[in-house]
């Protein structure tokens, strides 16, 4: 992974719409507690806005729209949130559904920041899965576990996790490797 967001060529990667997206002056955004919920439970969050610029928008709508898997609109909610002050951060509208499908499935939100004339002035989307977060929680102990047993004090940081051959005691002699090179 690297950290740019557009290649050799100037072209844009798939992390370019992510930043632009998040970078938002006037940010339209949701709080919620998790990322995993089961089925049939109700998904609660907050619609926060930030604004970083000097000026005021005033009677705002927030347009919110729940997607399953399919990216089908199973609901769909329009919230009068009122003036968005200047230099501001504040929570506006607390938001909840039933949460769509089967476990190992993803639902997803879209949210949008209406001006008082109808105009989009800002727009934000987020993924959700499906599932037992207790039971992913336990998954992720367990290979952190597994992953301690076989790395012994190399640890998470160690490139060499990915190839287990490589990182056996006969294979990794950093001196004799060093000597090759006077």
């Amino acid at each position: 992974m690297k950290w740019g967001i557009v290649d050799y060529y100037q072209e844009t990667k798939r992390s370019y719409d992510y930043v632009l997206r998040a970078y938002q002056p006037l940010l339209v955004s949701l709080q919620y507690p998790r990322r995993r919920w089961l089925p049939g439970e109700i998904f609660t969050g907050n619609i926060w806005v930030v604004n970083d610029y000097l000026r005021n928008y005033r009677n705002c709508t927030a347009e919110i729209k729940f997607l399953d898997r399919d990216k089908k609109v199973f609901k769909k909610e329009s919230l009068k949130i009122g003036d968005v002050s200047e230099d501001s951060s504040k929570a506006f509208n607390d938001v909840s559904c039933k949460v769509p499908g089967k476990l190992g499935e993803k639902f997803y939100i879209e949210l949008a920041l209406l001006d008082n004339k109808g105009n989009q002035i800002s727009a934000n989307s987020y993924m959700y899965l499906v599932a037992d977060e207790k039971e992913a929680k336990a998954k992720l102990i367990k290979m952190g576990a597994e992953e301690s047993r076989m790395m012994g004090t190399y640890g998470w940081g160690f490139y060499y996790r990915y190839f287990p051959e490589l990182h056996s005691k006969e294979f990794y002699k950093p001196t004799e490797a060093l000597e090759e090179f006077k």
